[in-house]
């Protein structure tokens, strides 16, 4: 088929003491998880003493939840503000009240969004301009973009509903939500991305996803929750909404760290091959081990939920924290589970963690730091007199200072999006990507220089585009040209990995 390819894209404070950062050699992320289902940052005396806690712990990031449920605790143009009755009313503005406090301590602020639950029972009711009101099952066609299960069901065993990264709007609004909080909020030091998965294998039955999965495979009928193929095929969409987020946060603010907060149940890995027989990889179709090798994030935040005092839960600790922190497996931070275990538990679990090598800790949660009903002041005090003893800098994205990235839009010649079609990048290093169902394909973390982006129409007959990456920037391709294949690109499209 002939392409034409398109341009895309007032509380008490704990004492504290005036302190000098000593010269240090070692770097790491020390962040609290901060939830929007507690208060923590909903007036401006919570974000003080949060902005105050944060710093006497010496700690230096706090990843706080601006988008709960498709809802946001942000001047948001595409997301209504949350109804949260404990929400100091507007102008209070919580994202950039908190962005200047904690800025002018040095304490990092990382937006965090729940990707795709977008609502829950416990919540309340769903607001007049909310995304439910518009794409919800009541919604004819294409409109529907709400997840179901294979029996029907559009709430999770949590009775949150999600929408499904297999309905192709679904990506591009999630994207949107991440574009416009970039936009309006330059100055945010990173994109946390949580539930960015399935709730189990049994969900991602959205009607336009399954007809889009049967009509890329030839396939008619509902496949199986335990078919490797829609399996895999879910999976991917996953990854092409981290994928997508990247490159847009690339394109926006090349400072801002991506970071995900994955999952780690049960025991983890425990030989290199064991990834594919994970929890993570089988069960909830999250991949992010695959999403720190390409780049498509900076940092994984894995949620180590393990109690402490419990001899098998220990044990599943330390082997993900043991496979984590292996040689070559990329930037990770333990997320350490405050609230399922003492204080002395949680300060032996960092401890370990930064034995191994982690890249940094992250405790859930700021609301509830211990099992044991104890004052926040006790974790605090803990951390400053232990593990946290000394005030380090976050650890630096060295790699975003010297890479760059591509991206591009597919249409054939009537306009129409291209889905599923494999574009070689080959240049200083060759990456393979997929276009998704707008169109869009990218590739970041690639290393400055000339590219060719290479398509293949059918038999020898291609068309390509040259591009020069840059570093801290993405580049958009353009000004395709037909061609035939050379044998080393015969041997590149024998060698993709996409079918």
């Amino acid at each position: 088929m002939r392409l034409l390819l398109t341009l895309l894209i007032c509380t008490i404070l704990i004492p504290l003491s005036h302190q000098t950062a000593q010269a240090v050699t070692a770097s790491e992320m020390r962040a609290f998880w901060v939830d929007a289902f507690h208060n923590g940052f909903k007036t401006p005396q919570q974000i003080e003493q949060l902005v105050h806690d944060t710093e006497y712990a010496n700690m230096n990031t706090l990843v706080v939840q601006v988008r709960r449920r498709s809802d946001a605790y942000y001047q948001s143009q595409v997301e209504p503000r949350s109804n949260d009755p404990s929400l100091a009313p507007a102008p209070f503005d919580p994202l950039q009240t908190l962005i200047d406090t904690a800025h002018a301590r040095d304490i990092e602020v990382h937006a965090w969004i729940a990707a795709l639950p977008v609502w829950g029972d416990n919540i309340g009711n769903v607001p007049d301009d909310h995304i439910l009101n518009y794409h919800s099952t009541n919604a004819s066609g294409d409109n529907d973009w709400v997840m179901r299960s294979i029996d029907g069901d559009i709430r999770d065993s949590e009775k949150n509903i999600w929408l499904d990264p297999g309905h192709p709007a679904v990506i591009d609004y999630t994207e949107a939500v991440v574009r416009d909080l970039l936009v309006h909020y330059p100055e945010v030091d990173g994109i946390h991305l949580d539930r960015i998965r399935y709730p189990g294998t049994e969900f991602g039955y959205n009607p336009t996803a399954v007809a889009r999965f049967n009509a890329r495979f030839g396939r008619t009928g509902t496949p199986e929750p335990s078919d490797p193929l829609w399996t895999e095929w879910r999976r991917k969409q996953v990854t092409a909404l981290v994928h997508r987020v990247m490159l847009t946060t690339v394109e926006l603010a090349p400072h801002a760290r991506v970071s995900a907060a994955v999952i780690a149940w049960g025991d983890g890995p425990t030989q290199m091959r064991g990834w594919e027989r994970s929890t993570p990889y089988k069960q909830a179709l999250q991949d992010w081990q695959l999403w720190l090798q390409q780049r498509f994030i900076d940092t994984a935040i894995v949620m180590n939920y393990d109690r402490e005092y419990v001899p098998q839960q220990r044990t599943y600790f330390n082997n993900w924290l043991e496979w984590q922190t292996a040689s070559g497996r990329g930037p990770v931070v333990v997320g350490i589970a405050g609230y399922l275990n003492s204080v002395d538990d949680t300060v032996a679990q960092i401890k370990r963690a930064q034995q191994t090598g982690a890249r940094g800790i992250a405790i859930y949660s700021y609301a509830v730091t211990n099992k044991d009903d104890q004052t926040r002041r006790v974790l605090l005090q803990a951390l400053r007199d232990g593990p946290f003893r000394q005030l380090v800098p976050m650890s630096p994205m060295r790699w975003k200072e010297v890479r760059g990235a591509l991206q591009g839009t597919l249409q054939n010649i009537d306009g129409i999006a291209v889905d599923g079609t494999v574009v070689i990048i080959t240049g200083p290093e060759t990456r393979f990507v997929m276009s998704n169902a707008s169109g869009w394909f990218g590739a970041p973390g690639l290393t400055p220089g000339t590219y060719t982006a290479l398509i293949r129409l059918h038999d020898d007959e291609v068309v390509w585009s040259q591009s020069e990456v840059s570093a801290g920037t993405v580049t958009e391709v353009q000004r395709w040209t037909a061609g035939t294949l050379s044998p080393r690109e015969q041997l590149l499209m024998m060698l993709r990995p996409y079918k």
